[in-house]
């Protein structure tokens, strides 16, 4: 028996969390299968394929790929397997940062990089 702890709340109650366990059969494919039956295995293992991928698609989206890139990073897309979007873009990811600063740490950053510029020009 594979006893796992789970615990849930939600936005619509106040500090109500609930905890307590779940028993998913040891966990393997064929006791789970025996368990649940095979339909209700294969359904939930889509059902979390389906949302792995649109994680990953939703990543690929802000990283600016195109549609027919998301396309060619699905069809090689595994279970389980960590897929690489690529280098991040180091001008989008400053800039990610840059909004979610105070108007006060901005204009410190604006400064800095002026700062950074001028030097590098002067070099």
């Amino acid at each position: 028996m594979a006893e796992r702890k789970i615990t849930a709340k939600t936005s619509k109650v106040e500090g109500r969390v609930f905890e307590g366990t779940i028993d998913l059969h040891d966990e393997s494919l064929a006791t789970m299968t025996q368990a649940f039956g095979e339909d209700a295995v294969k359904s939930a293992a889509v059902a979390d394929m389906v949302i792995a991928v649109q994680s990953l698609v939703r990543a690929a989206i802000e990283k600016g790929k195109s549609d027919a890139e998301i396309q060619t990073i699905i069809n090689g897309w595994k279970p389980g397997v960590k897929t690489s979007l690529g280098p991040a873009d180091p001008v989008e990811s400053v800039m990610k940062k840059f909004t979610q600063m105070s108007p006060e740490e901005q204009a410190n950053f604006q400064k800095e990089l002026l700062a950074r510029l001028k030097a590098a020009k002067a070099a």
